[in-house]
Order: C-alpha cells, then sequence, then structure tokens
C-alpha cells in the first residue's frame, strides 16, 4: 500500500517519494461512491515543500495547511446525508475558499482523532 501511495502521489502531484518519510497507515476505508477500498498512508514532507506538477485530470489544485488550523472547530462542520437508503456523517473542512470533503474529508477527520490521541497519549506520558 504505501508503495501505491506513494506512486500515485508522483503521478497525481509530482511529489517525489524521497522527500517523503513515511509514518504508517490508517484504516481502510470504503468509499460508498466509488466502491473503492482506500488505504490512507500517513507521511512527513521535507521542508521547504518541493516544487509540484499537478496532473490537471486527477487534481484541481493543491494548498497547504497547519494541523493546528485544521483542529479548530470554526473549520469543521459535518452533514448528513444518504445514499441508497443509508445515512453517512460527512466532513467539511473549509479554509478560506477551500473546502476539504468527501473521502479525504473523512480520512482527514479519523487522522485528527488519532493526532490528538498520540498528543495527549504524549503529554501523560511526560508527566509520569
Amino acid at each position: 500500500m504505501v508503495e501505491t501511495a506513494l506512486r500515485e502521489s508522483y503521478e497525481e502531484i509530482g511529489l517525489d517519494a524521497s522527500s517523503v518519510s513515511v509514518l504508517g497507515e490508517m484504516d481502510d476505508m470504503f468509499t460508498s461512491v466509488s466502491g473503492y477500498i482506500v488505504t490512507p498512508v500517513v507521511g512527513l514532507v521535507d521542508e521547504p515543500l518541493p516544487a509540484l506538477t499537478l496532473a490537471p485530470a486527477e487534481v484541481k489544485s493543491v494548498f497547504t495547511v497547519g494541523v493546528d488550523r485544521l483542529l479548530d472547530d470554526s473549520v469543521h462542520r459535518t452533514e448528513t446525508r444518504e445514499l441508497a437508503g443509508r445515512s453517512y456523517q460527512i466532513h467539511f473542512f473549509t479554509i478560506g475558499d477551500d473546502v476539504i470533503w468527501g473521502a479525504t474529508g473523512f480520512i482527514l477527520h479519523q487522522f485528527l482523532r488519532a493526532w490528538e490521541g498520540a498528543v495527549c497519549e504524549a503529554v501523560s506520558r511526560s508527566r509520569s
């Protein structure tokens, strides 16, 4: 999965795999609209961010935003939607004029919950 994620990142935004330090994989998720199972892969990218080349058929734009901003309650909202008789909670993150939602919003929401858990655990360990 990691190799696939790095290949896709290169094909879609021109991100060279050598600039990524892979941290690990998150839980698989099923995307109800496309029918795909997605395995999110988390990594750190060298700073400054290397120049990217977007594949216009795949990616409209790229922007960066800090985790602290994404954790701000004012940028996150949810909506419940129905598809084929099932209800789904959709996560939206609004950063300026950009909105992250759909599968990416769901993955981002999971990542942020894991991030908060890891930070809380690190703080607890430092106090012991």
